[in-house]
């Protein structure tokens, strides 16, 4: 995969806040630029979200609180549950969401203040 820009929730859904992610497929690895952050994760971290995480075709809470992230989001999940990627920080989530949004593997909601995500 070339190289790929993508926007955060926050952006997509026209809160215009938040930083484009920068991001390069290299073999099993995407390489991301987002905010003043480099780093890599395995391409497989996706995979496992995709079906580890999102059980059914339901709505999800993203979840990236960064103290207390709800049980049954996506941030929780990384925190608790993902053995892929040493990095278990549910502050994750939103960048990881909007790449699955970008890779057309999620979609997302606004429920409030809250975002929502769900399997395509």
């Amino acid at each position: 995969m070339p190289s790929f820009k993508c926007l955060p929730l926050s952006r997509l859904s026209g809160i215009n806040k938040g930083t484009e992610i920068i991001g390069e497929v290299k073999g099993d690895f995407y390489y991301i630029t987002w905010k003043k952050t480099n780093l890599a994760f395995p391409a497989k971290m996706l995979d496992d979200i995709y079906r580890n995480f999102f059980k059914t075709n339901g709505w999800y809470s993203l979840g990236a609180s960064m103290t207390e992230p709800p049980a049954g989001g996506l941030g929780y999940y990384l925190q608790n549950h993902q053995h892929v990627w040493e990095q278990h920080s549910p502050r994750f989530a939103s960048m990881l969401a909007a790449i699955m949004v970008h890779n057309n593997q999620i979609e997302f909601r606004r429920n409030g203040h809250e975002f929502e995500l769900r399997k395509k």
